[in-house]
Order: structure tokens, then C-alpha cells, then sequence
């Protein structure tokens, strides 16, 4: 009998390998041969068990021949792969001051490295890229690795722009002559704590502004404070404006705006009165005492309700102010008070019109005559009013709702003791109950 069976080889090994190098990776494998004659042989196999196989397919090929010649072959293929991602080299999180209003820009290094081959090409890239302007906040910068297999590694890091924002401002109303305050807020973003220089801008001539403290430091997450103190010298008059208040660090400033309003009131305006005393703007006591006597008199009018009388009397302290500027009162002076005044009418009643009876008592050479005595009669002789003069001679009947419109009145007056009177005794009117009365002066020697 010949045999003619050759033997049969089996060949196990795993595929697909991961690749461990660039060389590809070292395969180990079994390989049999088993004849039905001669038994178990041992198989010849290329690439042999343990060889480097390339990245790829590789085919091993075994042979085992009988004794009787008769030769069997076994073929297996190997998959050689390259399957794992690179490994990215990140930085820690990073902290920045913002540099803008923009943010800051920021610059960091990131590196990746092939398991497989160390000296392969890796295409890294992140977003945003190193070198952007990073607003203020938190921002997540995502960076990938690709390498020739294409396989991809991702990881991620944070970016965090520190800064400070300005608070809102509410609106202040500061009164003539006086002061007000406020508070300013400025607030940590994304862990901010570092001093902030405050200033203020846009305040018109004769306000002073200040801050206190000057500079403040938020703790990280909160806010930090700072009283804004506005002082009025009595030169301003009722007017509105915005104030800007800046905080600044290194470079960065932020800003946040105010609407003041400086308005006027009966205390304030007597304040008024008193500082342009001490200014010297006022020049004599007894003009500024007459002054603040008036503004007195129209309270006392408007706390009991007499408003038309508050106003005439504030009229009659415009008269008064106009008779004696550039004597008594600076012209800029005497500005400043009238438009204090006339703004505290407007504010009493917008659709009032001012209509007090006004003159003075003065001797022939012009100066005032005090404490003399005017009755404002009707035409059958009934006292309607009475009225003094002040230091400056200047008198005012502020009652005038008493009057009757279209009737005849007469102003007399009674000269206190040293004095004459040269003019006549009294001047007569009709009373129109609309314009104000200015009647002539009355004279005295």
C-alpha cells in the first residue's frame, strides 16, 4: 500500500495585532502538523513566531513533509494595525487679567505624542487657537491629535479672563449750595480681585466730585463700594447732567453713568444766601439779612398753603436782588439768586403768575431808608395790607389775593422818626390782579 496523504497543518494566531512601533508589532503564533502515517511532525512556518510583522497584512505560510514525502502546507493571514489615538500634553487652566474691553489675549503650548511611533508626524490643533483674545469669562479651549492612521485624541482645558464691571448709578439730586451722595459699585467677574482706580468726569464748573475710598479691590466673585460725594458751590443754579464714573486697572476701564440733578428749595436757597455772605459776593449783612427774611417768609407762606403768596414774595426777593446788584451784590451773584428763585416759582406753581406790590423809601441821594411804614388802602380807606421796609428801603406787599381786580388802591407811607418825606404821600393804582406793581420811590430827606 503507498501513502500518499500529505500531513495536515493547523496554524493559530490572532488578528488583527495592535501595532507596538513603527516596525509594526511581534506576532507569536502555533503552528501543527499532524500525518496519518508518520504521526506529528513539526511544520517549517515563515515568518516565524515572535518575527516583527509589518503594518498590515502579512501572510505565514507552514510546511511539513511525511515520511513518505508527501508535503501539506497551511497559510494564515495577520492584521498589523495602528488603531491607537495620540496622547495630547495639555496645560493646567489658565488664569488671565483682562488687558481690553475685549478681554485678554492669551498664549499656551500644547504637544502630543503617537504610542505607536514616536517619531510620527501629528497633526495638532486647538480652538481657540493660542494667541486669540479671550473675552471675560470662562472659555473651553478643545484641542485634537491626528496622526497617518488616522486616528484622533481629544482633551480639553479652561481659559478664565478675570475682570470687573461698573454697577449702575442711581440718580442723585443734589440741592443748590448743598451736597449729595451716592454709592458705586464695582463687581468681580470670573474671580477678579485686584484695586480699582476710580474717577469721575463730566461735572460742570463750581461741583466737586469725590470718591471715597479712590480705590477698591472686589473680593473674587463679589463687589466692593465706593460713596460718590457731589459739593455745590453756590454759583451753580438748578440744572441737570450726566456724570461718568470710570474704574480702571491696568490698562482696562470700565465705566458707568449718573443723572444729577441739582434743583433748588426754599432751605436751600437760604443757604444760598448765607454762603454768598461769606464769599463776599454779598457785601453787607443787612442785604443778606433782608434777602434771608424773605426766603423765611415765603416758607412760613408755603406751609400754610398760601402758595401765590410764596410766590409774589419770592418775586419781591428778585426785585430786591436786581436793585442791588452791582451795589451791594456782585452782577454774577445777583444772576445766580434770580435764577434760583425763579426756578423755586416755577417748581411752586408753572401756571402761577408772579404779582406782588413792590417799590422803596429812599432819600435824595438814593439810600435806603429801613423801618419805614407803607398802608395799602382800598378807595374807601379800608387797610388792605401793611408793609416795613427792609435795611435797603425795599418794601413788598406779597397778600395780593386780597385785592380786587379793576378797584382803585393807595399806597401811603409814614417815614420813621428823623426823617421828611418830600414826595407825595401816597401813590395810587388800579389794581389789574395780573402783572406785577412796581410803584415809583417814595423820597425822604
Amino acid at each position: 500500500m503507498t501513502d500518499t496523504t500529505p500531513p495536515v497543518l493547523t496554524i493559530n494566531v490572532t488578528s488583527p495585532m495592535e501595532a507596538t512601533g513603527p516596525s509594526g508589532a511581534a506576532v507569536t503564533y502555533t503552528a501543527t502538523a499532524v500525518d496519518i502515517v508518520s504521526g506529528s511532525l513539526t511544520p517549517n512556518c515563515l515568518p516565524a513566531s515572535g518575527s516583527t510583522f509589518p503594518l498590515g497584512t502579512t501572510t505565514i505560510t507552514c510546511s511539513a513533509t511525511d515520511g513518505a514525502g508527501n508535503t501539506g502546507t497551511a497559510t494564515a493571514t495577520v492584521l498589523v494595525e495602528d488603531k491607537t489615538a495620540p496622547t495630547l500634553s495639555l496645560p493646567a487652566n489658565i488664569t488671565a487679567v483682562a488687558t481690553s474691553a475685549g478681554g485678554a489675549v492669551v498664549t499656551y503650548v500644547v504637544s502630543a505624542t503617537d504610542p505607536d511611533n514616536a517619531t510620527s508626524a501629528l497633526t495638532v490643533s486647538c480652538s481657540p487657537p493660542s494667541g486669540s483674545t479671550f473675552p471675560a469669562g470662562v472659555t473651553t479651549v478643545t484641542c485634537t491629535a491626528t496622526d497617518a492612521a488616522g486616528n484622533t485624541g481629544t482633551g480639553s482645558f479652561q481659559i478664565a479672563v478675570v475682570d470687573f464691571s461698573m454697577g449702575p448709578i442711581a440718580a442723585v439730586t443734589v440741592p443748590v449750595g448743598g451736597t449729595a451722595s451716592t454709592s458705586v459699585t464695582v463687581n468681580s467677574v470670573s474671580g477678579f480681585n485686584s484695586a480699582v482706580a476710580l474717577g469721575a468726569s463730566g461735572a460742570p464748573a463750581g461741583v466737586s466730585v469725590t470718591l471715597n475710598p479712590s480705590s477698591v479691590t472686589p473680593s473674587s466673585g463679589g463687589s466692593a463700594s465706593s460713596t460718590l460725594t457731589l459739593q455745590l458751590s453756590p454759583m451753580v443754579t438748578p440744572t441737570t447732567f450726566t456724570l461718568t464714573v470710570t474704574g480702571t486697572f491696568a490698562g482696562v476701564s470700565h465705566s458707568s453713568a449718573a443723572s444729577i440733578t441739582v434743583a433748588v428749595s426754599s432751605s436751600a436757597l437760604s443757604d444760598v444766601v448765607g454762603q454768598m455772605l461769606v464769599l463776599g459776593c454779598i457785601n453787607n449783612s443787612g442785604v443778606d439779612d433782608a434777602l434771608a427774611a424773605k426766603v423765611t417768609a415765603e416758607q412760613g407762606a408755603v406751609a400754610g398753603g398760601n402758595t401765590k403768596t410764596a410766590i409774589n414774595i419770592l418775586s419781591a426777593f428778585i426785585d430786591q436782588v436786581g436793585a442791588q446788584s452791582g451795589k451791594h451784590i456782585t452782577p454774577d451773584c445777583a444772576t445766580v439768586l434770580s435764577t434760583d428763585a425763579r426756578s423755586l416759582i416755577d417748581g411752586l406753581a408753572v401756571s402761577a403768575t408772579p404779582n406782588p406790590i413792590t417799590g422803596s423809601v429812599r432819600t435824595a441821594s438814593g439810600t435806603g431808608v429801613p423801618g419805614a411804614v407803607l398802608t395799602l388802602k382800598d378807595s374807601a380807606g379800608t387797610t388792605a395790607a401793611t408793609a416795613t421796609t427792609d435795611i435797603t428801603g425795599f418794601y413788598f406787599f406779597a397778600t395780593t389775593g386780597v385785592l380786587t381786580s379793576g378797584a382803585t388802591y393807595t399806597v401811603t407811607f409814614t417815614v420813621p422818626i428823623g426823617f421828611t418825606a418830600t414826595s407825595a404821600a401816597g401813590q395810587t393804582f388800579t389794581w389789574s390782579g395780573g402783572a406785577e406793581v412796581s410803584l415809583a420811590d417814595f423820597t425822604t430827606t
